[in-house]
């Protein structure tokens, strides 16, 4: 079983100190990933949450993760493929599996906020679409140092990509979502699959995924990783990864029977502060994680 971490996203402790922090603790206590998520723009607007959050832009964060880690993967929780052009993306993709020296983990999904894809001027039912085409020719990108690319919403004539893909392939792609397309995506272009599920839940869902990993003709087995609010309190919970060691690891177990390979810690489900966050992070090494290493 691998494990997670969420850098601060959207709260007060999304800060440069934050995120060095988080990453600095997650790769010195052995976290085999750091994951951030995708919001461009907030609106004052009841569909959305806000325009107070913080937006910093995903990959200009993780780049500065990249420079502060040695080993802890990192990895976009989830990029919303859409709102960006093709060409912009797979260059920011490459760009960070370069500067991450190969650590980069590139998590993709269609969105569904309708107000910031009003905002960016990007068809919001086109989104599904445009997903598609960007994970084709980001295949044929990782795969071909100059392409061409002729689809509904995007078309490429002999252009040629750089930097190269420092893992052999490209990054791994794992697909975000939960309706009948994101499976369908995880099993046509996708490495794995991310969500936040629960055990029961999960179980399903993989029936789901490996049904239509069956129907591409797909070898092995997609990697699945699970995020779920995540602290040590003294009291059990209704929620498997909140409450004592012993209840958060009985937890992790239902995760692993029902097919999950790696369980993304969300702490600020328990913590606000930054102080408290690292310090669940560090307790959570020390009293969950040998457990299962």
């Amino acid at each position: 079983m691998d494990f997670g971490v969420f850098l601060p996203r959207w709260e007060e402790a999304a800060t440069p100190v934050a995120w060095r922090r988080v990453a600095v603790t997650a790769d010195r206590f052995d976290y085999d990933y750091v994951g951030m998520g995708d919001h461009i723009v907030f609106l004052e607007d009841d569909r959305s949450w806000g325009v107070e959050l913080p937006t910093s832009d995903v990959f200009a964060v993780l780049s500065f993760v990249a420079g502060l880690t040695e080993a802890v993967r990192i990895g976009t929780n989830i990029c919303v493929v859409p709102y960006r052009h093709p060409v912009q993306l797979a260059k920011l993709a490459l760009t960070l599996d370069q500067l991450s020296a190969g650590r980069f983990e590139f998590g993709v999904g269609a969105g569904w906020c309708e107000p910031e894809f009003a905002a960016l001027d990007v068809p919001a039912n086109e989104r599904g679409k445009r997903t598609d085409e960007f994970l084709a020719l980001f295949e044929q990108v990782c795969a071909e140092p100059i392409v061409s690319f002729e689809g509904n919403t995007v078309a490429i004539e002999e252009t040629a990509f750089r930097p190269r893909p420092v893992q052999e392939g490209g990054p791994p792609i794992m697909v975000g979502g939960h309706s009948s397309p994101a499976f369908r995506r995880t099993a046509q272009f996708g490495d794995g699959w991310l969500f936040t599920t629960t055990p029961a839940e999960l179980a399903d869902d993989r029936d789901r995924i490996m049904r239509a990993w069956a129907n591409f003709d797909r070898s092995g087995e997609p990697y699945l990783a699970i995020g779920n609010g995540t602290g040590l309190v003294d009291e059990p919970t209704d929620e498997p990864l909140i409450g004592p060691a012993d209840h958060i690891i009985r937890g992790i177990e239902a995760y692993e029977s029902a097919g999950a390979d790696r369980i993304d810690f969300k702490v600020s489900a328990t913590a606000a502060d930054i102080d408290g966050r690292v310090d669940q992070l560090e307790r959570l090494a020390t009293e969950v994680l040998p457990s299962f290493r």
